[in-house]
Protein backbone atom coordinates (compact mmCIF):
# COMPACT_ATOMS: atom_id res chain seq x y z
CA UNK A 1 0.00 0.00 0.00
CA UNK A 2 2.35 2.73 0.67
CA UNK A 3 5.08 1.80 -1.99
CA UNK A 4 1.99 2.51 -4.84
CA UNK A 5 0.46 1.20 -7.75
CA UNK A 6 3.59 -0.45 -9.65
CA UNK A 7 4.71 -1.96 -6.46
CA UNK A 8 1.34 -3.55 -6.04
CA UNK A 9 1.47 -4.38 -9.69
CA UNK A 10 4.49 -6.49 -9.32
CA UNK A 11 3.56 -8.32 -6.16
CA UNK A 12 0.24 -8.94 -8.16
CA UNK A 13 2.37 -10.67 -11.44
CA UNK A 14 4.44 -12.87 -9.21
CA UNK A 15 1.03 -13.90 -7.07
CA UNK A 16 -0.90 -14.96 -10.17
CA UNK A 17 2.19 -17.02 -11.87
CA UNK A 18 2.34 -19.10 -8.84
CA UNK A 19 -1.63 -19.41 -8.42
CA UNK A 20 -1.59 -20.38 -12.07
CA UNK A 21 0.86 -23.42 -11.36
CA UNK A 22 -0.40 -24.10 -8.15
CA UNK A 23 -3.95 -24.47 -9.65
CA UNK A 24 -2.46 -26.72 -12.71
CA UNK A 25 -1.01 -29.41 -10.36
CA UNK A 26 -4.14 -29.80 -8.56
CA UNK A 27 -6.39 -29.97 -11.09
CA UNK A 28 -4.33 -31.91 -13.17
CA UNK A 29 -4.17 -34.34 -10.06
CA UNK A 30 -8.00 -34.19 -8.95
CA UNK A 31 -9.05 -37.59 -10.80
CA UNK A 32 -7.09 -38.61 -7.54
CA UNK A 33 -9.65 -37.17 -5.46
CA UNK A 34 -12.61 -37.92 -7.32
CA UNK A 35 -11.43 -41.73 -7.55
CA UNK A 36 -10.34 -42.17 -4.35
CA UNK A 37 -13.26 -41.15 -1.61
CA UNK A 38 -10.68 -42.09 1.30
CA UNK A 39 -8.24 -39.33 0.23
CA UNK A 40 -11.31 -36.72 -0.29
CA UNK A 41 -12.41 -37.57 3.00
CA UNK A 42 -9.25 -37.13 4.79
CA UNK A 43 -8.38 -33.94 2.99
CA UNK A 44 -11.83 -32.82 4.44
CA UNK A 45 -10.84 -32.97 7.79
CA UNK A 46 -7.86 -31.47 7.19
CA UNK A 47 -9.34 -28.57 5.52
CA UNK A 48 -12.11 -28.94 8.41
CA UNK A 49 -8.89 -28.62 11.23
CA UNK A 50 -7.31 -25.87 9.19
CA UNK A 51 -10.66 -23.65 8.63
CA UNK A 52 -11.31 -23.81 11.91
CA UNK A 53 -8.13 -23.26 13.41
CA UNK A 54 -7.81 -20.49 11.10
CA UNK A 55 -11.20 -18.78 11.54
CA UNK A 56 -10.09 -18.67 15.84
CA UNK A 57 -7.08 -17.04 14.79
CA UNK A 58 -8.80 -14.53 12.72
CA UNK A 59 -11.84 -13.88 14.71
CA UNK A 60 -10.27 -13.85 18.37
CA UNK A 61 -6.40 -12.98 18.80
CA UNK A 62 -5.50 -10.94 15.97
CA UNK A 63 -5.44 -7.58 16.84
CA UNK A 64 -6.21 -4.64 15.23
CA UNK A 65 -2.41 -2.10 15.15
CA UNK A 66 -3.29 1.08 17.15
CA UNK A 67 -1.82 2.95 14.69
CA UNK A 68 -2.94 2.23 12.00
CA UNK A 69 -0.48 0.81 8.55
CA UNK A 70 3.09 1.04 9.55
CA UNK A 71 4.87 3.24 6.88
CA UNK A 72 8.24 2.96 7.88
CA UNK A 73 11.04 1.50 5.52
CA UNK A 74 12.02 -1.98 5.19
CA UNK A 75 15.25 -3.40 6.01
CA UNK A 76 16.09 -6.11 3.11
CA UNK A 77 14.98 -5.05 -0.21
CA UNK A 78 13.19 -7.56 -1.94
CA UNK A 79 11.96 -7.10 -5.31
CA UNK A 80 8.13 -6.82 -4.89
CA UNK A 81 7.83 -9.35 -7.46
CA UNK A 82 9.40 -12.13 -5.21
CA UNK A 83 7.14 -10.79 -2.84
CA UNK A 84 4.25 -11.82 -4.59
CA UNK A 85 5.82 -15.23 -5.17
CA UNK A 86 6.65 -16.16 -1.54
CA UNK A 87 3.44 -14.78 -0.32
CA UNK A 88 1.35 -16.79 -3.15
CA UNK A 89 3.48 -20.29 -2.45
CA UNK A 90 2.65 -19.90 1.40
CA UNK A 91 -1.10 -19.91 0.77
CA UNK A 92 -1.15 -23.89 1.59
CA UNK A 93 -5.23 -23.80 0.70
CA UNK A 94 -4.88 -23.41 -2.30
CA UNK A 95 -3.98 -26.56 -3.77
CA UNK A 96 -7.07 -28.42 -1.42
CA UNK A 97 -9.08 -25.56 -2.97
CA UNK A 98 -8.38 -26.42 -6.65
CA UNK A 99 -8.99 -29.90 -6.31
CA UNK A 100 -12.23 -29.88 -4.46
CA UNK A 101 -13.34 -27.28 -6.98
CA UNK A 102 -11.69 -29.01 -10.36
CA UNK A 103 -13.32 -32.23 -9.18
CA UNK A 104 -16.23 -30.57 -8.62
CA UNK A 105 -16.33 -28.45 -12.45
CA UNK A 106 -15.23 -32.43 -13.78
CA UNK A 107 -18.38 -34.01 -12.16
CA UNK A 108 -20.48 -31.66 -13.19
CA UNK A 109 -19.65 -32.21 -17.05
CA UNK A 110 -18.04 -28.11 -17.09
CA UNK A 111 -14.34 -29.05 -17.04
CA UNK A 112 -12.65 -32.42 -18.88
CA UNK A 113 -9.37 -33.19 -16.92
CA UNK A 114 -6.80 -32.72 -20.15
CA UNK A 115 -4.39 -30.40 -21.00
CA UNK A 116 -6.18 -28.05 -23.19
CA UNK A 117 -9.08 -27.56 -21.05
CA UNK A 118 -6.90 -27.44 -17.82
CA UNK A 119 -4.20 -24.73 -19.32
CA UNK A 120 -7.65 -22.39 -20.30
CA UNK A 121 -9.02 -23.02 -17.04
CA UNK A 122 -5.87 -21.99 -15.39
CA UNK A 123 -4.86 -19.21 -17.56
CA UNK A 124 -8.29 -17.80 -16.49
CA UNK A 125 -7.55 -18.46 -12.71
CA UNK A 126 -4.22 -16.40 -13.25
CA UNK A 127 -5.90 -13.41 -15.12
CA UNK A 128 -8.86 -13.57 -12.30
CA UNK A 129 -5.77 -13.66 -9.41
CA UNK A 130 -4.18 -10.76 -10.97
CA UNK A 131 -7.32 -8.73 -11.57
CA UNK A 132 -8.54 -9.60 -7.89
CA UNK A 133 -4.64 -8.02 -6.07
CA UNK A 134 -4.99 -4.98 -8.36
CA UNK A 135 -8.08 -4.40 -7.38
CA UNK A 136 -6.76 -4.90 -3.95
CA UNK A 137 -4.03 -2.82 -4.31
CA UNK A 138 -6.09 -0.15 -5.52
CA UNK A 139 -8.43 -0.47 -2.67
CA UNK A 140 -5.53 -0.27 0.00
CA UNK A 141 -4.52 3.01 -0.99
CA UNK A 142 -8.08 4.54 -0.86
CA UNK A 143 -8.61 3.29 2.44
CA UNK A 144 -4.65 4.23 3.76
CA UNK A 145 -6.02 6.55 6.71
CA UNK A 146 -8.70 3.66 7.77
CA UNK A 147 -6.31 0.75 8.05
CA UNK A 148 -6.79 -0.01 11.93
CA UNK A 149 -10.75 0.48 12.23
CA UNK A 150 -10.97 -1.32 9.00
CA UNK A 151 -8.49 -4.24 9.56
CA UNK A 152 -10.23 -5.42 12.77
CA UNK A 153 -13.48 -5.86 11.17
CA UNK A 154 -12.00 -7.66 8.12
CA UNK A 155 -9.74 -10.21 10.73
CA UNK A 156 -13.48 -10.72 12.18
CA UNK A 157 -15.05 -11.42 8.85
CA UNK A 158 -12.26 -13.73 7.91
CA UNK A 159 -12.90 -15.09 11.21
CA UNK A 160 -16.36 -15.81 10.41
CA UNK A 161 -15.81 -17.02 7.09
CA UNK A 162 -13.04 -19.94 8.03
CA UNK A 163 -15.81 -20.91 10.57
CA UNK A 164 -18.40 -21.39 7.96
CA UNK A 165 -16.10 -23.15 5.93
CA UNK A 166 -15.40 -25.44 8.96
CA UNK A 167 -19.49 -26.66 9.03
CA UNK A 168 -19.74 -26.88 5.69
CA UNK A 169 -16.87 -29.57 6.31
CA UNK A 170 -18.49 -30.86 9.25
CA UNK A 171 -22.10 -31.03 7.09
CA UNK A 172 -20.06 -32.87 3.98
CA UNK A 173 -18.28 -35.29 6.13
CA UNK A 174 -21.81 -36.74 7.97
Amino acid sequence: IHRGMKAGIWVAIGASLVELIQSFIAIKFAWLFVDNSCVDFWMGIIALLVFWILGIYYFFFVKASKSGVNLEKEEKKVPDFFKGILVSSMNVLVIPYWVFYGSYLNTQGWLELENDSIIAFVIGVMTGTFALLLLYAKLGQMITNRAAQLTGYVNKFIGVVFMLFGIYQIWKLC
